[in-house]
């Protein structure tokens, strides 16, 4: 008899253990699942959040470089493209694709870029308009850049840049009407 409760305790005994492992191995897929959900529900926030930073990273490169369509004549149109901030090698590339495609789309003529806005000109900066200007001249633009302030002019100055092939007003009041006279057109005080 002795036995036989021994057996009977020894087999429910296995069948605890057997229903404490099943519930164990529940626990953890329950435990698996939930933190194999939450990965992939970071993860999804992750791909969101960097849309979302891609976005305002275009919006941001957008408002960054407009061009601006001032005049639309027969002869051509007059574009300005004010420049604000500093000027890295990425942007300086944006802000050559950007104003080509402006030339292209608005049939410009002139462009006036206004660098009041840029704080500090130096050699790569210079170089980097140096190539955006050459780059609208050889699609038949002329270029005028307006803005330049006492201390960038001394900066190009210093660095030994040359810009005396490129038209340079102080400001862009300067710009419009050398771009309008370009054209052929005039500014008049209406009485």
């Amino acid at each position: 008899m002795s036995n036989t409760a021994d057996e009977q305790t020894l087999q429910a005994l296995r069948c605890r253990v057997a229903e404490l492992e099943a519930l164990l191995e529940g626990a953890t897929r329950s435990e698996q699942e939930q933190r194999a959900e939450r990965e992939r529900s970071e993860a999804e926030g992750l791909r969101l959040q960097q849309e979302v930073i891609e976005a305002q990273q275009r919006a941001i490169q957008e408002l960054s470089t407009p061009v601006i369509p001032i005049v639309d004549t027969p002869r051509g149109g007059v574009l300005v493209m004010p420049l604000i901030g500093s000027i890295d090698s990425l942007r300086a590339k944006d802000i050559m694709r950007v104003l080509l495609a402006g030339i292209n789309q608005h049939r410009a003529r002139v462009v006036i870029l206004d660098i009041t806005g840029v704080p500090i000109v130096d050699s790569g900066v210079a170089n980097h308009l140096n190539k955006t200007i050459k780059a609208a001249r050889l699609k038949g633009t002329q270029v005028i850049v307006t803005g330049i302030t006492e201390a960038v002019a001394e900066t190009i100055v210093d660095l030994g840049i040359d810009w005396s092939g490129i038209q340079t007003l102080g400001d862009l009041h300067g710009g419009l009407r050398a771009a309008l006279a370009s054209l052929g057109y005039r500014i008049t005080a209406m009485s």
